[in-house]
Formats: structure tokens, C-alpha cells, sequence
């Protein structure tokens, strides 16, 4: 267990008797790519804490995983339930079933404990739902939940939502009705102890809804009150939410969780350090949090809802952590020494929140590894809470070196040594000065169409310029002006030009030893495509070709991707990090235990420790061949 002591604010002296001073935070160690996960753009992250009295701890849903877990403080987590889809919300009925909304699946499903799925709804009034999100029982049995009216990525499945965010019930006899509960961006949901009042957050606007609750279980949406209003100077909106006993609120908002009264008056916020709270329970004399990294309790003054409802089945299988060099090839013995290790600096931390942040899709990941000679250090992106990272490898270290950074992806140096970044929130590229001032390079095409989400970035040493465009949807309702993903060349005359728009999500790309072979790999096509350049820079559309593909057991799709002084190239790719030959050969693969490997570089002072990162984790491992340095390093 990690301890920290509790920062608070106090508005009210109510506030001490619910979290009293002194009190600490306990956060579950992160590892095993908790928090992560091949998800496809649906989410990840934890959420949905539900205490076991006589587990003695919470059962959480690990999202991109499609898997929910156990945590006991003092103990290692386990898997506690597998299956259901890509689970959010969850609720447990009096059968002891699990209640889960599928995003991916985009239905509300149960679980028994021998694990079989039985759907309880998927559509209102012929149309499928967008996002279920959120879930609780009423008092008759019935059950509520939430659904956000999100489009997804343009690659993900499925026919648009029914088209309304707000909150659905599922009477006894399993029909769904809408509540008229209308709200533009639905984050938690929960009943107040005598379940006479559904409570409901609201991100967007950072407010908390009471609505009253007739016996026969419909809402009075007339006579809805907003109880509160969460403004501060921090990070964050409110999400997932509790009432104890006594109708005291527990919710997640800006800077931490906040306390509310019965009667909805704030009474202190329980800081955390990270910018969102996903949700929420009380149980066992303590308040459990859960962030898209991690999971955390504090002791509280607070009693749960007395429930009558039975206890799920636990499987209780050990997590366990593979990190290993998979050997297809004798010639990886050349590359990558038979003794070497992987070293973990990282791995999804309740208090650090790397790979965390406001966002929950995509958005949440670390990326953009540059290393920085001068410094002898790793800079890297920590997307979701728009920040630049440096680690000291000597030490471990994580320092923030600036923010906010437009949500960047992909990042590299110049041959000025300026950083440029791939804004992918922000649909631009920019250029970091060494006074930490940041120029557009290029926001629009040449006839004033925006940039999709600038993903990854190379240069070449004469200044020309190589990124990848793919359009991410992170259900903020953004749309594509170009309309499909695309690669562009930009020339140190400022001449912007598409060289390929054949995508599904064009990625990592990469630059050969000789400066005459552009490389850039598809995600979803699971292949690496090589472009010849001119000597003039631009890229020889036709000479497109399949380099290879990257395609075998395993999770984790091309993404990041960097090449050694010897043109062999390393690609994120299903079970880790590939190792290809300057043929195309699949040597070998770093399993380093997550499932994503998002982006790479070669750093140390003789350029062979590869680092590598995934959505929350940083790793490293020793090379025997260089990589090819950065234009600034030449």
C-alpha cells in the first residue's frame, strides 16, 4: 500500500466529523496494466467501487481489460470477475448479479457467477443507445441508469445512438422507459438512503440534481432541484457520486471529491491529485475512489446504504506480470543481448496520475517520448492531463516541465533543437521555443480545411517535416473537415502536401537510416507501409507499398514506431514491442506486460536504452545497436 496524508479544504466544521483531520489516503500499487487495456477507443481507466463485507474490500471495473478486480488494503489485487464487455457503471441486484453497462457493447447487461450475460436492454424505441454509463436500484427493483448521446470514432462499430443523454429505467418487468431527465452531459447516479430521491451530477454545467421519486418508481422531473454548483480554481467536473446513511453526498469535482449536505451546501473538498474522480462507495468505515489510474480509500464517518443484496462470486485469480524477450529469430541475439532485462519506472500510480487526466478515451495515455541529450534526459507527453513529462533515468524522477501542451501526441525536435508537437486537441502542429513560447506550424491545409488530430511527427535533417493526421472522435461531438485520415508532407517553405489518404487510423511513422524511406504503420490494418522520398524531400506517392504486417496472438496495435542505425525497425504491435528487420522479418517481441506499446525512442548517452510507454506505464530495456539520433543530436 501507498500512504499519503489527506489535503483538505473545509468549508463547514460538519466536514471534520465526516473526514477527520489527520486522516490518509491508502492507494492500491499500480501494475499489470491495471487502468489499461485494448479497448478500441470505447474507454479505460477504473471505476464503479462496489464493497464486499465479507471480502472485506471493493470490487472495481477495469475497463479496457473487459474484467473487474478485487482489492483487500494489505493485499495483492486479483481478478475478481471476467467478461460483460467493456464494463462502466455497475450495481449489484439481490441475486447477487452483477449490473454493468457495456460501452462497447452499448447495452446494460447482468452477470451471474458462473459468468453468463443476460442483456436487459440495448435500444429505446428501435435505437441502440449511445454510451451507458452509470447505474443504480430503486427501491421496487427497478433499475436506473444513465446513457450519453456520444459519437465514437468513425472506425468503431455500430449505428448511431437513440439520440438523447439522460436518464432510463428498467421497470421489474424489464421495460424500458425514458425518466425525462434531460441533461446535456450525465456523469453519476445514485438514490438517497430512503431511495425517495435520484441524485444525478452534471458535468458540463458542474452541478448536482435532486429529483423526487414516486413509490411506483417514476421521476418527478417537474419538481427537480439543483442542489449544488461545484466551481473552484481546480481541474475536473463532477462524475461518479454516493450518499451515506444520513444523505450526506460524496462527489467528484473540481480538485477532489467534494462533501455535500443532505440539503446539498458544500462542506470541504478531500483533494487529490487527480484532475477526475471517476466514482465512488462507502463501505467498511471508508470512502474508495477510483481514477482513470488508480484506486484509493480514506477513513470516513460515513455508514453505506443497508442493501439486501448477496454476495457476487469472486474467482480470485492472481493478476501476474509476464515481462520477457520472445525470441522468433537468432539474429535478435545481434540486437537485443540474451541477458537483458526490462526496466519499469512506471506503472499507473493513484497519486502521480500518469496516463490520467479530465479526459477518458483515448486522450488518457502517455506519448511522445523525445530524448534529451543536453539533459540527459526522457521528455514525454502525458496527453489526457496536457502536460510535458521529463524523467531521470539515474534517479526515477518525474518532474513536469510545462503545461498545458493542446493534448500534444507525438512530439521531436527540429534541427534548431525547438520541440515540435502534434496538438492532437488542439488539431495543430506547434513549435516549443527554448523560452517555452509555442508557434503554429500548420493548423489548416491549403485551403483553409482544419487539421484532423495530428498524431506522430518526424524530420528529416534538412528540415522537412512528416506527420500523421487520423481523426479521433473523443465524444466532444468534434467533426472531421477533411474527412478522412491522412499523412502529410510539410516543406521548410511552409508547402503543405497530402501523400496518402488510403487509411483507416495511419499512426507512428518513421524515418530509415539514410533519410530515403519513410515508414508509417496503420492501426487498425495491423501493417507497415514504406514511401520512397525525392531528393528534394517530397514523398514518391506511388511507390506505396506493404512493408509487413503485424498481425499474430495478443492484444496491442501498431503505433508508436522508431528504427536502429541498422534500419531494423521497433513497432508497438499485438503482445508488445515488435522487432522487424530491414526486410520486413518479425524477429522477436519485448513483452513488457501492457497491453499498448503507444510510442518509443532511443536515448542514453551511447543511444541504446529504448524506452517505451504505454498508456500508463514507462519501461526501458537495453539495446546492442543505436538508434538513429534526433535531427537536433546530428
Amino acid at each position: 500500500m501507498i500512504e499519503r496524508a489527506v489535503v483538505r479544504t473545509v468549508f463547514r466544521t460538519e466536514f471534520d466529523d465526516l473526514l477527520p483531520h489527520g486522516a490518509r489516503l491508502i492507494a492500491m500499487p499500480g501494475g499489470c496494466d491495471i487502468g489499461g487495456g485494448d479497448s478500441a477507443g470505447w474507454g479505460k481507466g477504473l471505476t464503479s467501487p462496489i464493497w464486499l463485507e465479507n471480502e472485506g474490500g471493493v470490487m472495481f471495473s477495469d475497463i479496457g481489460h473487459h474484467r473487474r478486480l478485487l482489492w483487500v488494503p494489505g493485499k495483492e489485487p486479483v481478478i475478481a470477475a471476467i467478461g460483460g464487455g467493456a464494463i462502466g457503471g455497475t450495481a449489484l441486484d439481490s441475486q447477487g448479479r452483477v449490473l454493468g453497462c457495456d460501452w462497447e457493447g452499448r447495452r446494460v447487461i447482468a452477470q451471474d457467477a458462473r459468468g453468463e450475460v443476460v442483456v436487459l436492454a440495448e435500444e429505446f424505441e428501435g435505437k441502440k443507445f449511445g454510451r451507458p454509463s452509470a447505474i443504480c436500484l430503486g427501491r421496487n427493483g427497478d433499475i436506473m441508469f444513465l446513457d450519453k448521446n456520444e459519437t465514437f470514432p468513425p472506425f468503431a462499430p455500430g449505428a448511431p445512438g437513440q439520440g438523447r443523454s439522460g436518464v432510463f429505467r428498467i421497470d421489474a418487468a424489464g421495460t424500458v422507459e425514458n425518466t425525462g431527465i434531460a441533461l446535456s452531459a450525465p456523469g453519476g447516479i445514485f438514490f438517497d438512503a430512503p431511495r425517495s430521491r435520484l441524485l444525478v451530477s452534471e458535468t458540463s454545467a458542474k452541478e448536482v440534481w435532486s429529483f423526487n421519486v414516486a413509490d411506483e418508481g417514476r421521476i418527478d422531473v417537474a419538481g427537480a432541484l439543483r442542489l449544488a454548483q461545484l466551481e473552484g480554481e481546480w481541474k475536473g467536473a463532477p462524475h461518479g457520486l454516493v450518499a451515506d446513511e444520513r444523505g450526506h453526498i460524496y462527489v467528484g469535482g473540481p480538485g477532489g471529491v467534494w462533501v455535500l449536505a443532505p440539503g446539498g451546501q458544500p462542506l470541504g473538498i478531500l483533494h487529490l491529485t487527480a484532475s477526475r474522480v471517476n466514482d465512488l462507495c462507502i463501505g467498511g468505515g471508508r470512502l474508495w475512489m477510483t481514477t482513470p489510474v488508480g484506486i484509493a480509500c480514506v477513513g470516513c464517518n460515513s455508514a453505506a446504504q443497508t442493501n439486501r443484496v448477496e454476495a457476487p462470486t469472486v474467482l480470485r485469480q492472481p493478476l501476474g506480470l509476464r515481462q520477457a524477450v520472445e525470441r522468433h529469430a537468432p539474429e535478435l541475439d545481434r540486437i537485443i543481448a540474451r541477458e537483458a532485462t526490462i526496466t519499469n519506472y512506471a506503472w499507473g500510480e493513484f497519486f502521480d496520475d500518469l496516463g490520467g487526466g479530465e479526459d477518458y478515451l483515448a486522450s488518457c495515455s502517455l506519448e511522445g517520448l523525445i530524448w534529451d541529450s543536453r539533459h540527459n534526459a526522457l521528455l514525454f507527453s502525458d496527453i489526457g492531463n496536457s502536460r510535458r513529462m521529463r524523467l531521470t533515468p539515474e534517479t526515477g524522477e518525474f518532474i513536469q516541465v510545462n503545461a498545458p501542451t493542446g493534448n500534444t501526441n507525438g512530439a521531436t525536435f527540429d534541427h534548431d533543437g525547438n520541440i515540435l508537437s502534434c496538438e492532437q486537441g488542439a488539431r495543430r502542429v506547434t513549435r516549443t521555443l527554448p523560452n517555452g513560447e509555442r508557434v503554429v506550424v500548420v493548423d489548416r491545409t491549403n485551403d483553409g480545411r482544419r487539421l484532423n488530430c495530428p498524431n506522430d511527427i518526424t524530420v528529416r535533417h534538412d528540415g522537412h517535416i512528416y506527420f500523421t493526421d487520423p481523426f479521433w472522435n473523443f465524444g466532444d461531438g468534434r467533426t472531421t473537415d477533411i474527412g478522412h485520415a491522412a499523412t502529410w508532407h510539410l516543406a521548410p517553405d511552409g508547402a503543405l502536401t497530402e501523400f496518402s489518404g488510403n487509411w483507416i487510423v495511419c499512426n507512428g511513422l518513421a524515418l530509415s537510416p539514410d533519410e530515403r524511406t519513410l515508414f508509417v504503420n496503420d492501426s487498425y490494418n495491423y501493417h507497415i507501409r514504406a514511401f520512397d522520398l525525392r531528393d528534394d524531400g517530397s514523398v514518391d506517392a506511388a511507390s506505396e507499398r506493404v512493408h509487413c504486417e503485424l498481425k499474430g496472438p495478443g492484444e496491442g496495435k501498431p503505433d508508436g514506431m522508431k528504427l536502429d542505425l541498422a534500419g531494423n525497425i521497433y513497432c508497438g504491435g499485438p503482445g508488445g514491442l515488435w522487432v522487424i528487420d530491414p526486410d520486413g522479418k518479425h524477429l522477436g517481441t519485448i513483452a513488457h506486460g501492457a497491453t499498448q506499446t503507444n510510442n518509443l525512442i532511443f536515448g542514453g548517452q551511447d543511444l541504446k536504452d529504448l524506452f517505451f510507454c504505454s498508456w500508463l506505464s514507462m519501461h526501458s530495456i537495453r539495446t546492442l545497436i543505436p538508434g538513429i539520433p534526433t535531427v537536433d543530436a546530428r
